[in-house]
């Protein structure tokens, strides 16, 4: 725009909390954009949207930022109580209205309520001029577009703190690895967990910790971590495969904790313990019906982690993993 000064500070993060619904895939002009931004080592930041549906079919006739590229951090929304944002304690929608959700959803943070307007909701910074601020100004919003730039200056006060420029990559997987779990049942995935502030700055200075030393401290089985309640999809093995999995259960959580398989081909045996890897033959608990449909269910699951494996009885393909817990 005419007037408006140059951006002299080279750049480390781009919050988008914008949408379209039309055309209906996002446009090249976007992708292209993106994919810029990407090579020069920005973070892009996307509100995932608040049209309650797949964050890659939003409302079913368009597309948000959250479908134009797989290198942005994809935000969805949670309210005060810690539910997919647009969901009451009672479970009730806000007339289907609500953040966008899907395993294309990274993690999500704080969008606010339209049920308690004003206390509930996110006070943020408005426009008050045409080229620059004319005066201070403030209201009162709610939506993925709130969600979003908590996520932004989240990766900014990481970049401020790392020792060396973070990438795209590591901020994301940062990001991801240092969020905290819902407190609250999340009905459909808005991300691996809420963003933290705190822990993802001190993980963007220390890094990752070092790898476990077996001959100085008692190291754990090295498995995949899985997320309460998002389905891991797709998962294939052959005749005798093991694939381990991990689920860390925070104090606090109540029961019962539900593991489940299902669906693809072939035939799957669930196998769990706490604490420790199961072995076949030597679990917690074991189900090993026919096909792929398997159940554990711990009535009063303990806090900490609780190993997961998959054991190929037969090769099997597209099968659905999921944990759940109060």
């Amino acid at each position: 725009m005419s007037g408006t000064p140059n951006n002299t500070v080279e750049v480390d993060v781009i919050n988008m909390s914008l949408g379209g619904v039309r055309p209906s895939t996002c446009p090249n002009i976007y992708r292209d954009a993106l994919n810029y931004a990407h090579g020069q080592g920005i973070s892009v930041v996307v509100a995932a949207g608040n049209d309650d549906a797949d964050v890659t079919q939003a409302g079913g006739v368009g597309y948000t930022m959250g479908n134009c590229s797989t290198n942005l951090i994809v935000v969805g929304g949670i309210g005060p109580l810690g539910r997919r944002g647009g969901v009451s304690n009672s479970g009730a929608t806000e007339a289907g209205w609500g953040s966008n959700h899907g395993t294309r959803v990274d993690v999500a943070a704080p969008m606010g309520t339209g049920w308690n307007p004003g206390t509930d909701q996110v006070l943020s910074t408005v426009n008050t001029g045409a080229t620059v601020p004319s005066a201070p100004g403030y209201a009162y919003y709610y939506g993925t577009s709130m969600a979003s730039p908590h996520v932004a200056g989240v990766v900014a006060l990481m970049q401020s703190a790392a020792e060396e420029k973070l990438t795209p990559a590591q901020v994301k997987e940062f990001l991801m690895t240092t969020a905290r779990p819902f407190p609250a049942p999340v009905d459909k995935p808005v991300g691996v967990g809420i963003v933290d502030a705190d822990a993802a700055v001190v993980y963007a200075i220390e890094g990752p910790p070092p790898p476990c030393d077996p001959e100085v401290e008692v190291c754990g089985p090295v498995a995949t971590p899985i997320t309460n309640r998002v389905a891991v999809p797709g998962l294939s093995g052959g005749v005798g495969s093991e694939t381990l999995y991990s689920l860390e259960v925070p104090a606090g959580a109540r029961g019962p904790l539900s593991i489940t398989t299902t669906g693809g081909t072939g035939d799957v045996s669930l196998l769990v313990s706490f604490g420790e890897e199961p072995q076949v033959g030597d679990a917690d608990f074991t189900s090993a019906r026919a096909g792929n449909n398997e159940t554990v269910r711990v009535a009063t699951p303990q806090a900490g982690t609780y190993y997961i494996k998959l054991v190929g009885v037969r090769a099997f393909s597209n099968v659905r993993l999921l944990a759940t817990h109060n």
